[in-house]
């Protein structure tokens, strides 16, 4: 059981699109809203894209990227947090995390489709 479970991790972990589409569908069979299905599936999905970004740097340059990684999310979640406390002199947690999560999953999705690429040209040139 516990191997299947690890199986399933490591699928969606490894292809994070599948799981996008996967969280969308559900979420619009049940909400019957395009918009909300978007949100929630790139909410939800946007730290498998962070993961697979991980992976794939290992993997490709041969680097250990945690540590940065972490620090830049960091830093953005920080400039996120006082970018709203200037304007609105106030912090939301709950939107300052929403945004950050459909920032990250812009900036991840992008890099992850790029690596991918890159992966493959790199295997097929090699």
């Amino acid at each position: 059981m516990i191997h299947f479970i690890l199986i399933i991790f490591a699928a969606i972990t490894t292809i994070p699109i599948l799981a996008t589409w996967i969280v969308y569908k559900a979420t619009l069979k049940m909400t019957k809203n395009p918009r909300l299905a978007v949100h929630r599936a790139a909410n939800w999905t946007s730290p498998l894209y962070i993961i697979a970004v991980a992976f794939l740097l290992a993997m490709i340059f041969d680097i250990q990227p945690a540590g940065p990684l972490i620090l830049i999310l960091l830093a953005a979640f920080m400039l996120i947090i006082i970018r709203q406390w200037r304007k609105e002199h106030e912090i939301a947690f709950g939107k300052a995390v929403k945004f950050f999560l459909r920032l990250s999953f812009l900036v991840f999705f992008c890099l992850y489709v790029v690596l991918v690429a890159a992966g493959i040209a790199g295997r097929i040139l090699l």
